[in-house]
């Protein structure tokens, strides 16, 4: 089970990234998840990030996953979060004692994923060079038949997205550039805040 409601994803080569992710951390505590992921990159990039945002997140009681290295999770101790290429749920279980995460675009996606912990979906909204957005009504259906706690990616932009998300069955949001880049720092208390509204 989950307990964050935003889950921000970092890529710790960006310029800042891992300084606002810190101050997220800090924001945020037990209501946020910060995945650091850089597409492209080998371990040790991610290896560097998990590094210095650990004792933060053990601190605030922040959420820790690492995109794609089943390995490298293990041996941090940390969560991972999974694309739809990855192993099977129960293999990475074997391996990983963090929160398994898991990249699904469609109905298929979350039944092969069930066992993990959770799942982000999408894209709900437009996003440049993506697939066709799901809408919410769809996002909707899906949520309500997985298997695990999903979470909205794609198009989340505002405090009203957040609702929309949590309206349509979402367990909240999922973000990269909204909650990483400039001003991230001031975008984290109104979104926590327009999620704990629609907390049950």
């Amino acid at each position: 089970m989950t307990d964050f409601d935003v889950y921000a994803i970092v890529d710790p080569r960006q310029d800042g990234a891992l300084a606002r992710t810190l101050r997220l951390i800090e924001l945020g505590g037990a209501r946020l998840g910060v995945q650091v992921r850089a597409k492209g990159a080998g371990p040790e990039v991610h290896a560097a990030a998990l590094e210095a945002l650990a004792p933060s997140a053990r601190l605030h009681g922040t959420a820790l996953l690492v995109s794609t290295h089943v390995e490298l999770a293990a041996r941090a101790g940390v969560g991972v979060h999974l694309p739809e290429d990855a192993p099977e749920i129960g293999e990475v279980r074997r391996r990983v004692t963090g929160l398994i995460g898991a990249s699904c675009h469609d109905a298929a996606g979350l039944v092969r994923r069930a066992g993990a912990d959770f799942a982000v979906l999408g894209p709900v909204g437009a996003v440049p060079g993506k697939s066709a957005p799901l809408g919410w009504r769809a996002f909707q259906q899906l949520a309500a038949a997985a298997p695990m706690p999903v979470y909205a990616l794609g198009g989340i932009a505002s405090p009203d997205d957040v609702r929309a998300a949590r309206a349509h069955g979402a367990r909240g949001v999922a973000a990269q550039r909204a909650l990483t880049g400039e001003g991230a720092e001031a975008t984290l208390p109104r979104w926590l805040a327009a999620s704990g509204t629609m907390r049950p």
